[in-house]
């Protein structure tokens, strides 16, 4: 069997919705990203680390697809999957 796996369109979709601009007025981003800063931590506790668990896991998406964070695509995003610093971390 070729193509794509069956999770990896739907995880995809979820995060390309993200890709358009973001207004950030909780500054979440800026939590998420020093929650990761120098070290992967699972999804479920980096969006828990932040003020509003809720919206944060859209703002985890957004940074995601900006390559803020990194994560493996190769399985399905959930709580225990493994997110870390991304290739355009602004330092």
């Amino acid at each position: 069997m070729t193509g794509w796996r069956p999770h990896a369109m739907g995880v995809l979709d979820a995060i390309s919705a993200q890709r358009r601009d973001l207004d950030d007025p909780l500054a979440l981003q800026a939590q998420l990203l020093l929650a990761a800063e120098g070290r992967s931590v699972r999804f479920g506790d980096l969006v828990a680390a932040t003020a509003l668990p809720v919206v944060a896991r859209a703002h985890a998406l957004h940074l995601i697809w900006h390559r803020q964070l990194g994560a493996d695509l190769g399985e399905p995003l959930r709580d225990a999957s493994e997110v870390w610093p991304g290739a355009g971390v602004r330092r």
